[in-house]
């Protein structure tokens, strides 16, 4: 990098919050190569990435005026790019369970010819978030979210109350989505930093 690329940057930026499309244009042609792969391996599909990118764009366009005031780029882009890519990883796990509860409904058969994506890094991510739950916390999510047990079901076979199983539920929740998403940030970050930067 050209000790004069970084001046180039800035004035494109102070170009592109005054409206300049042409420069706006020329950013993204420059940084969507970059984050194209790195969003891809997170959302292994070439439509949903394509997708993310451009709202990544589309976004700092509607926000352009904000740009002037922007000293480090990468940095900029790499932030909106983890909070899509995040977004879009919630996303994608919220419509496989509802896939998988769909299929679960359906006749034999339909499975084979409806096939699920591939979640197993995220699936794996949740393996590894209940497995460090406390004890009672674990049991009471294997019988609610793997067995689907009911909460007074979950009750008496525990041995808790039906109010503490729902607690504990929602506890249980609350860390499984705290440890994904720690862990996708952490991903995330050491790709794209390393391309970015």
């Amino acid at each position: 990098m050209s000790a004069h690329q970084p001046y180039e940057e800035k004035e494109i930026l102070q170009h592109i919050a005054k409206g300049d499309e042409a420069a706006f244009r020329q950013l993204v042609h420059k940084y969507t190569p970059l984050l194209a792969p790195y969003i891809l391996k997170f959302t292994k599909s070439k439509e949903r990435t394509q997708e993310i990118v451009q709202d990544i764009f589309t976004q700092m366009w509607l926000s352009r005026e904000s740009l002037s005031q922007v000293n480090n780029f990468r940095r900029y882009l790499y932030i909106a790019s983890r909070n899509h890519a995040l977004n879009a990883i919630r996303n994608m796990m919220r419509e496989e369970k509802r896939h998988l509860k769909w299929l679960q409904d359906q006749p034999s058969g339909v499975s084979e010819a409806t096939p699920a994506q591939d979640y197993s890094p995220y699936i794996g991510l949740v393996e590894e978030a209940v497995q460090r739950l406390p004890e009672q916390q674990k049991k009471v999510w294997v019988l609610c979210r793997v067995q689907g047990k009911k909460y007074q079901e979950a009750a008496m076979e525990t041995g808790l109350s039906r109010e503490t199983v729902k607690k504990y539920l929602q506890h249980a929740q609350a860390s499984i989505t705290k440890y994904v998403q720690h862990k996708v940030i952490i991903s995330l970050a050491g790709l794209l930093l390393r391309k970015l930067f």
